[in-house]
């Protein structure tokens, strides 16, 4: 059985990678490589264990003030906590998984760590990244106390194993295939994984991943050999996709609606379906309308090139239909869970008549479509130029981040449906299955969880006001 299961799976998976390397892919471009797809998968795991994990929230929850008690040693106890389930997950989680796997050897990421390590130029870009979060907005007070430093310790052991994630592990795995390119590869997660941090935080990530790609763009960190050439192209779809993102996080929040637009200035009933509309309209503007801007100026880049054959689809429109059939039970399983019936439908007032059950799907669709072509569209065409399948991987991990604060079984299980959707999307050069299928999901989902909400009139989903 185990054999035949093998077979089963390099039929399905390497053999598809090994085709799409073959289809159109230029002649210096590398193909699938195991080292690749393991280090990229386990940083998707690793990132989100350390987040799901080391929130405050998770924090505060199993280990509840108890009034009366130190408060400062409660603080410090949860910043040692939230430092030290990061740490442990960026560094040890790639090396269980690399130990795992059979022609992988975890003693080539410790090894990467350490030439990182050795490089002064990664001690400046953490400082960078430590000062301003330490003294700007310290998390505890006062600066200068015990307690300050045992938490400057701990914020800054945890800065230092995300660039070792990121910045050692990651680019080094990476960089005999990408070159130069694997820095803006890391770049992306490293963003990302600092998204809701407070201000002095956030800004010293950006200068530590500033510091680290300038570094290694002059010469690579920890001596590694420099690889392939830059691909200018490439970079600037890298560049594209972490400012979307980033865009997307600081100015598509619902939150900011409030910020922006008065209350009064709504229809009160109507005032959170105007919210979601101004979360799916960042979501169309970052991930449809920006990177076609940006696919239009770029030389050499075409839109017709980024996955937008209907005929793929339709030739293969069974493989899709048996794939949403596999989900739709895991989906009835979960509409039974209480964190399903609270997260969905994220419209709360859904229930309320078929006109706002109707208007959010559609916002709700025309957000899909444009993720589709984000992720299974423009990052993975135009990666395929330097990374072949590889591309796929480098997708599957801000892919998987951008369901952080949805429940955690359902952020894992993107990664395995980005490594499906991904794959079928290079294989078919269409996106439009993933589009049907995500769609088809999330509206399965919604109407399943309704089945939970109050009746008309009787108040919204979820228990929510």
């Amino acid at each position: 059985m185990v054999p035949w299961i093998a077979r089963l799976w390099r039929r399905v998976s390497v053999d598809t990678w090994r085709h799409i390397d073959r289809d159109e892919r230029p002649d210096d471009a590398h193909g699938w490589d195991l080292a690749t797809m393991v280090v990229l998968i386990a940083t998707a795991i690793a990132l989100t264990v350390a987040w799901y994990l080391g929130l405050p929230e998770f924090y505060t929850k199993h280990f509840p003030y108890q009034i009366g008690s130190d408060q400062s040693a409660w603080l410090v106890r949860g910043n040692l906590w939230w430092a030290g389930i990061i740490t442990a997950s960026c560094l040890l989680v790639p090396l269980l998984v690399f130990a795992c796997v059979p022609r992988v050897h975890a003693a080539q990421l410790l090894r990467a760590a350490g030439r990182l390590l050795r490089d002064p130029r990664v001690w400046l870009a953490i400082a960078v990244g430590v000062v301003p979060a330490i003294l700007k907005d310290p998390r505890v007070e006062p600066i200068g106390g015990r307690d300050w430093i045992v938490v400057g310790l701990a914020y800054a052991a945890q800065l230092i194993a995300l660039v070792v994630l990121m910045f050692g592990y990651v680019t080094a795995t990476l960089r005999p295939r990408f070159g130069g390119h694997a820095v803006f590869v890391a770049l992306i997660p490293f963003a990302m994984f600092h998204y809701g941090r407070v201000t002095p935080e956030a800004l010293g990530a950006l200068g530590t991943a500033l510091v680290l790609i300038v570094s290694d763009l002059r010469r690579p960190l920890g001596g590694e050999p420099a690889g392939p050439a830059i691909d200018r192209r490439t970079v600037a779809i890298l560049i594209l996709v972490a400012v979307s993102l980033t865009a997307q996080e600081y100015f598509g929040d619902r939150a900011i609606f409030d910020k922006v637009i008065a209350r009064h200035s709504v229809p009160r009933e109507w005032y959170t379906l105007y919210g979601f509309g101004w979360w799916a309209g960042w979501r169309v503007l970052g991930y449809l309308v920006l990177p076609a801007i940006a696919i239009a100026i770029i030389p050499g880049v075409r839109l017709r090139d980024q996955h937008l054959s209907v005929r793929g689809t339709i030739n293969h429109l069974w493989l899709y239909a048996a794939l949403f059939a596999a989900v739709f039970p895991a989906v009835v399983i979960a509409s039974r869970t209480g964190s399903f019936q609270e997260t969905y439908p994220f419209y709360k007032w859904a229930n309320r008549s078929s006109k706002d059950l109707w208007l959010w799907e559609a916002m709700y669709a025309a957000q899909f479509l444009s993720l589709e072509f984000f992720f299974r569209g423009v990052m993975l065409s135009c990666l395929r130029r330097v990374a072949g399948a590889n591309a796929i991987f480098v997708m599957i991990v801000p892919y998987c981040m951008i369901h952080y604060g949805k429940p955690m079984p359902e952020t894992l299980g993107a990664i395995g449906a980005g490594l499906i959707l991904g794959t079928l999307a290079m294989r078919t050069r269409s996106i439009w299955g993933g589009v049907l299928i995500h769609v088809g999901v999330a509206i399965s989902m919604d109407v399943l969880a309704l089945g939970h909400c109050p009746p008309p009139g009787h108040g919204p989903c979820g228990g929510a006001q």
